[in-house]
């Protein structure tokens, strides 16, 4: 067995590493199951190449929703602007929320995806 996700504990290794386990004690349930040394570490590193692709997956959708936002409110404040000759308050109101909201979603999903391997905790948290 040469790929690690083919081993029969991957998938149980696979969701203690996306609830955030201890490397410790994921460890210890590969070495309680008589997995250890290199095969262990594979698996583990397996488990938690995943787990940073789920995690930054999660942040680029975040990204994307915060620039859409962002560019949404452009294109709205423009149409008003430019195309009617008029802005309502009411709309450049909305327009600023829609850009500042969007450009904080936009800076905490890059954010997230550089720092996918420092994050604690479970892959869902911030889901």
């Amino acid at each position: 067995m040469d790929d690690p996700r083919e081993e029969p504990l991957y998938e149980m290794i696979l969701g203690k590493v996306l609830w955030g386990e201890p490397r410790e004690e994921v460890f210890h349930r590969l070495n309680v199951n008589g997995l250890t040394g290199e095969r262990a570490e594979a698996i583990y590193a397996a488990a938690w190449e995943e787990r940073l692709v789920v995690i930054r997956r999660e942040c680029a959708r975040k990204a994307g929703t915060g620039l859409l936002l962002t560019v949404g409110a452009v294109v709205i404040f423009c149409v008003f602007w430019f195309g009617l000759g008029v802005i309502l308050n009411v709309v450049l109101y909305l327009c600023a929320a829609m850009f500042f909201m969007g450009a904080w979603k936009a800076i905490d999903g890059f954010a997230g995806m550089l720092m996918a391997g420092r994050k604690e905790g479970s892959v869902a948290d911030d889901a």
